[in-house]
């Protein structure tokens, strides 16, 4: 029985990609509600904050989970800047 391809290796790339968000899109995304916001503060250490923000952020403009090979560097810049602010 043959499987049937959905998606062609160049278009299952593109659908996995993170997005480039710019600035505001960055500050729409990574912003927690303030109950997430608690609680994430007091996690164990910074890998778990951001780790749980960006994972956060993908999931609130992509609706699906991103594997963390695919974070974006100047994403987790971002959340490490607007942390040390809280």
């Amino acid at each position: 029985m043959s499987r049937i391809q959905i998606l062609n290796q160049q278009e299952l790339k593109e659908f996995e990609r993170v997005p480039h968000l710019k600035y505001n899109e960055k500050a729409y995304s990574f912003s927690l509600p303030k109950l997430l916001l608690d609680i994430a503060l007091s996690f164990q250490n910074d890998s778990y904050f951001l780790a749980f923000t960006l994972l956060f952020g993908y999931f609130k403009i992509t609706h699906k989970f991103s594997d963390d090979i695919f974070y974006n560097e100047n994403n987790i810049d971002f959340i490490i800047s607007t942390k040390q602010s809280c």
